[in-house]
């Protein structure tokens, strides 16, 4: 069968003839009736390829965006593990620090209140040490009086 169309492709040229063969249609290519739908067919036959080329490249580039988001999500979950164990270390050196600090704050205090003590300590063996001399003075004072007093008289 000869046709006078210009289609570029012959693969379409099959489908159209499996198209007609399925659909049963006969065309008269003498008739112009029957070339104007042959065209109609071809026309229709290059649309719906375009259309599943179209639809093709829209997958691949749907793929590619999701192939791009998988990446990107899994870049970020690494980024996300190695910032949690990142605080885990701080949070940890956090914990130490403060028992460290705890820990001094008490020897601190505790090291306080003994100097306030010996402080203390002091003070009163000194006023202590001071209220005896002045009594030992003023008793000897009043023991060598009588001593000699006793003795004059």
């Amino acid at each position: 069968m000869e046709l006078t169309l210009k289609v570029g492709r012959v693969l379409l040229m099959v489908q159209v003839k499996e198209v007609m063969q399925t659909l049963k249609i006969t065309l008269d290519l003498d008739n112009t009736t029957g070339r104007m739908h042959l065209e109609s067919c071809l026309s229709r036959q290059r649309r719906k390829q375009s259309n599943r080329e179209s639809a093709r490249r829209s997958r691949l580039r749907k793929q590619a965006e999701c192939d791009e988001l998988a990446q990107r999500a899994e870049v970020l979950n690494e980024e996300n593990a190695s910032l949690r164990e990142e605080i885990n270390k701080l949070r940890s050196q956090c914990e130490e620090l403060t028992f460290e600090n705890t820990s001094l704050n008490s020897r601190t205090n505790f090291y306080h209140s003994l100097h306030l003590k010996a402080l203390t300590w002091t003070r009163t063996s000194k006023n202590h040490q001071t209220s005896l001399k002045n009594t030992s003075s003023s008793n000897n004072n009043n023991n060598t009086r009588r001593f000699f007093a006793n003795r004059w008289l």
